[in-house]
């Protein structure tokens, strides 16, 4: 009688203690469910429409907007099918072209098509060494040359071998080439335009001719003639972050350093560095970007990473910082409002949003979560427009959202 007494008495405790566990498990489930379904309702009427390329597993690049209609690079994981797809303002498919790659990367996979750039009648696409010349209004192909790089006014540049070259986007024919000083070599991507045809170009530099890079070189070249301007060591151990132009002035930020270095974008004179208002610089914090005279920035670590800072990019004042959840960011574009996307992190997954922000305040006007595991690219505007893509290659596909600004 004593031994049934006390399994009675065990019991008890037992059976709360499963009732508990089973109350915690419903809610953490809850959670779950409720984190990646729930999105703004409300915000709803911000799609103007969702388009879906149809393509499988094909991973779509930022869109592009040219003379109203879109394009889009997709490129299919593990496949040797690329596509370029151009979308009207109605988001219906104005035409779709085809490249197959016949590269194979190292550690698998093959060479991406992407999107170089435009002229009035023509799209230029690079894949697989590589220019093809295609026709906007239909996407036939017009001419290919070997070649690559980046498109700018006319003309494709591309480095290698110690030589940048220009050459017509349209044929290929070279219209000068610049030797790429011994000891120096330029960064794929870090390249900014100025207004008065100045091509500004991020260079590493090997100072102590030991194979090591140990500075940072910013090089003007002039567009028409590749002659050179003016050239600025811009760093020293540390990186730079990317060059951007502002009101004639290039301005960028070390790593680890809480000011904004400024260079005269037509002499290459070095300005006086603006301090940051209210900012500690921390390892990894070498995120940066200006946009109409706004530079943003975070901190590398800590709570303070979930805030994005707004400065004054003429004086360093501090304007606004906004938080937004410890997220990744992935572009930032401004009009009236600034537009934000980044992701998150969440059990695995990236969770994309947008975020559109008042640049006075640094208050939320609106913002959409797609809600799943989406990634996102960066916001790109048009008119009342933000065109973003946002999905998972591998489950539902990826789409091209037209939102209302």
């Amino acid at each position: 009688m004593e031994n049934e007494t006390q399994n009675i008495n065990t019991a008890k405790p037992r059976r709360l203690l499963d009732f508990l566990i089973l109350i915690i498990f419903i809610a953490v489930t809850l959670t779950i469910f409720f984190v990646f379904n729930n999105r703004d309702k409300g915000m709803e009427e911000k799609i103007i429409w969702k388009f879906d390329t149809g393509i499988e597993k094909g991973e779509l690049s930022e869109p592009v907007v040219q003379n109203g209609n879109i394009f889009l690079a997709v490129n299919t994981r593990g496949k040797n099918k690329a596509y370029i797809v151009s979308v009207g303002e109605d988001g219906k498919e104005r035409w779709k072209a085809q490249f197959d790659s016949e590269k194979e990367r190292l550690g698998g996979g093959y060479d991406e098509v992407r999107i170089l750039g435009f002229s009035e009648e023509n799209t230029y696409i690079y894949q697989d060494g590589f220019v093809s010349v295609l026709n906007s209004e239909d996407g036939k192909i017009i001419n290919k040359y070997v070649g690559g790089g980046f498109y700018h006014d006319g003309l494709i540049f591309s480095g290698g071998e110690g030589l940048l070259k220009a050459v017509n986007a349209d044929d290929g024919s070279q219209k000068w080439q610049f030797i790429i000083p011994e000891r120096t070599w330029a960064f794929q991507g870090q390249y900014t335009y100025g207004n008065n045809n100045l091509l500004y170009i991020k260079m590493g530099y090997d100072s102590n001719d030991d194979g090591q890079r140990n500075q940072e070189i910013l090089m003007a070249l002039d567009t028409l003639t590749g002659q050179e301007k003016w050239n600025s060591q811009i760093s020293n151990i540390k990186s730079a972050s990317n060059i951007f132009l502002n009101a004639n002035q290039l301005l960028y930020r070390i790593i680890g350093e809480n000011e904004i270095s400024r260079i005269d974008a037509n002499t290459g004179k070095k300005l006086q560095s603006v301090s940051l208002q209210n900012f500690v610089a921390e390892f990894g914090s070498d995120w940066f970007y200006v946009n109409k005279g706004i530079a943003f920035a975070r901190r590398g670590t800590g709570r303070e990473e979930n805030f994005l800072y707004a400065f004054d990019s003429t004086n360093g004042n501090l304007k606004w910082k906004y938080d937004f959840q410890n997220n990744s960011v992935v572009g930032i574009e401004s009009d009236e409002l600034i537009y934000l996307t980044s992701e998150k992190a969440l059990l695995g997954t990236g969770r994309g949003k947008i975020d559109a922000i008042d640049p006075n305040t640094g208050k939320k006007a609106w913002h959409y979560e797609f809600g799943g595991d989406a990634s996102i690219s960066k916001p790109v505007l048009s008119e009342n427009r933000v065109y973003v893509t946002a999905g998972n290659s591998l489950r539902d596909g990826e789409f091209l959202y037209a939102l209302s600004k």
